[in-house]
């Protein structure tokens, strides 16, 4: 019996290590997105998926984005053994100019990944020419 317990603890705590096979966290999109420019105050959205690789349950943490960039859901996630999850990031520009940030991703086992996304907030310009319209007297 005395032997027998080492190799029952022994076999109990390591079976989440046997079972981590894969890349861990794998994002089914290209290392970078750039949105379409998007006008002031509007916003533009990016759907893709997450994978989970790892043959076990395990929970995915996010961060790393600032406004104007947002995920749809930034709570930690559960993500079944080689199951997928739709995520979704949206760009809502308050101001001109060039952005860029990075999207973090880690899971609790094992794995990260990483998105760089980028975008120009624009602004439509209007303007006006005053004319002069003249009519011919007969």
């Amino acid at each position: 019996m005395k032997k027998l317990l080492p190799l029952l603890f022994c076999a109990f705590f390591s079976t989440p290590f046997f079972a981590q096979t894969g890349t861990g966290i794998v994002l089914l999109t290209g290392p970078t997105h750039t949105f379409t420019p998007t006008t002031v105050d509007s916003a533009s959205s990016f759907d893709f998926q997450l994978v989970n690789t790892v043959a076990i349950e395990q929970t995915v943490l996010f961060g790393g984005l600032n406004a104007p960039f947002a995920l749809a859901d930034n709570t930690p996630q559960v993500v079944a053994a080689s199951d997928t999850l739709d995520l979704s990031i949206s760009f809502t520009p308050s101001s001109i100019g060039a952005f860029s940030d990075t999207l973090n991703v880690v899971g609790t086992i094992f794995g990260d990944a990483m998105l760089v996304v980028s975008g120009d907030g624009i602004q439509v310009q209007l303007t006006w020419v005053s004319d002069t319209l003249q009519f011919a007297t007969t």
